[in-house]
């Protein structure tokens, strides 16, 4: 049995784009700095994680990007991250409008499948790490823990939002890399299979 850290796409990993408006096309597309190192210290924390994105796009339903366009822009995040040293283990995308479906965030059905094409992953001992509201919902109903990344602005909306619906926060930083300088997001115990994350804010 192995732990997995879940990772929204947009604002977590990469560039967001602006507010109602989609990334399209590699040319838009750009890992946020140091999100490559991080990767590699999730590995070397925990060799056995799993890492895997989990992603809304919507852009899909509404006709800005095709599923072959999509496809391909991954496979090419794939390999710009497999040539910084990190294999993804891999990605999951809705790309349904919203209420339309049961895999877009914040439901838990990207997770899911996940878990029944990986059926090691043990959801108590695994993160999600995103930038919105839906992502720490979707990690709520999964049932593992929920880390908050991005300005310090949205992260006071977003947690403003989490506390009214009761939705538990494990910790929050302005990026990744941030994140793994404050928490240990998963970590091995051998012999107790527990979580090993730290509880707070950041």
């Amino acid at each position: 049995m192995t732990a997995a850290v879940f990772l929204d796409r947009d604002g977590a990993l990469n560039v967001k784009a602006p507010e109602g408006r989609y990334i399209t096309g590699w040319g838009q597309f750009e890992l946020l700095p140091g999100v490559d190192a991080a990767l590699r210290e999730l590995r070397r924390r925990d060799p056995s994680a799993r890492i895997i994105v989990i992603t809304n796009q919507r852009g899909v339903a509404r006709g800005l990007i095709d599923p072959a366009s999509l496809d391909d822009l991954h496979a090419r995040m794939r390999k710009e991250l497999r040539g910084a040293g990190v294999e993804l283990d891999g990605i999951y995308v809705c790309p349904h409008e919203a209420a339309s479906c049961d895999c877009r965030k914040p439901e838990p059905g990207l997770l899911r499948q996940a878990l029944a094409d990986i059926p090691e992953i043990e959801p108590d001992r695994s993160a999600l790490i995103g930038d919105s509201l839906a992502d720490l919902e979707a990690a709520q109903r999964f049932g593992c823990a929920a880390f908050l990344v991005g300005p310090p602005d949205r992260r006071r909306v977003v947690m403003a939002g989490a506390a009214s619906r009761g939705v538990p926060v494990t910790g929050e930083a302005a990026s990744l890399p941030a994140l793994l300088r404050a928490y240990p997001i998963v970590e091995s115990r051998p012999g107790t299979g527990q979580n090993a994350t730290a509880t707070g804010t950041g």
